[in-house]
């Protein structure tokens, strides 16, 4: 009885797979298609293929069938990324109990710094005005969402801080102070500035030190952001340190001169420093100023105001 192409080919295959131990192997042919039924498109882009997926292609030499390839596949254990899965099921969330019940059934340890930065933006699309946003998330209780915050997101912060880089600062920053407060805009002189308490003066110092290792990557978006949620929260920085972060991070001259800043991002910088109560260095204040008098048309109203009333009371000219 001849023996076919395809039946020599399975020998092969079994054989080297017994030399081998099982190894990934490649299987190359240069037969016509048919000849080798399922394993053609694998022997055609040279694939490296498994002992299950080599079964999958020819078939079982005792006669079984081959399987589906997607089929096979879907058999093999894929590894779970515990974070991924966590901020899928967060995106799912539209209830108070809900964000308690995944919360109470994670291994919370296993979260890493992208999985945190999301629970803290979580919380603050669904804070006050979140309602706007979608009726299906809608607004959770605030005051839930607060202890939330205190228990379970700042020791995560706290441990994943060093982690992150100049966007997942902000985030973290600006989303517990818009919780705090529970305001979800980056507020002007016109509403309630209280100090509210949600991280500690070493937690502050924390964030300064992320943040300058991380000075060059900040946008003028994320730098004046990072400003807003630190002055909220009651952080008052040494005089140094933000100088420094003037400099290079909210107010740097390259970004300036390139147009990088918008007006909403000078008019919370100045807006911080007018709370904060420190007129910034000569040099920085006509960096400043001149920025904002080169986009003077691009000014909306409430923009203006803030401007209007930093500067006045910096007593800036």
């Amino acid at each position: 009885m001849a023996v076919s192409d395809g039946a020599i080919l399975a020998v092969g295959v079994r054989r080297r797979m017994e030399e081998e131990a099982l190894l990934p192997i490649e299987i190359i042919t240069s037969e016509p298609p048919a000849l080798v039924d399922r394993a053609a498109a694998a022997h055609q882009r040279q694939r490296l293929l498994t002992h299950q997926e080599a079964r999958t292609a020819i078939g079982d030499l005792d006669g079984h069938p081959p399987l589906p390839l997607a089929e096979a596949r879907s058999k093999r254990a894929r590894p779970v990324n515990p974070n991924k899965e966590f901020v899928k099921a967060l995106r799912a969330c539209d209830s108070i109990e809900k964000l308690h019940e995944l919360i109470d059934r994670q291994e919370l340890t296993s979260l890493d710094h992208q999985a945190v930065t999301a629970l803290a933006s979580f919380a603050s699309d669904h804070v006050s005005g979140g309602a706007r946003r979608t009726a299906a998330k809608g607004r959770l209780p605030l005051a839930q969402l607060q202890r939330m915050m205190r228990t379970v997101w700042l020791p995560l912060f706290r441990s994943q801080l060093l982690r992150m880089d100049a966007t997942g600062l902000c985030i973290c920053l600006q989303s517990a102070a818009k919780v705090a407060r529970g305001h979800d805009e980056c507020d002007g002189p016109f509403k309630g500035s209280e100090r509210v308490s949600l991280l500690s003066e070493g937690d502050f110092e924390a964030v300064m030190d992320a943040a300058d290792g991380n000075l060059d990557a900040f946008s003028s978006r994320s730098a004046a952001q990072l400003l807003w949620g630190m002055v909220t929260l009651g952080c008052k920085p040494p005089a140094a340190w933000l100088l420094r972060f003037l400099d290079r991070a909210a107010l740097p001259a390259r970004a300036l001169a390139a147009t990088g800043c918008s007006p909403r991002d000078l008019s919370v910088v100045l807006w911080c420093l007018a709370k904060l109560g420190r007129c910034p260095p000569e040099r920085l204040a006509f960096r400043l100023l001149d920025a904002i008098a080169a986009r003077m048309n691009r000014f909306e109203g409430r923009e203006l105001g803030m401007v209007l009333w930093s500067a006045a009371t910096l007593r800036l000219r």
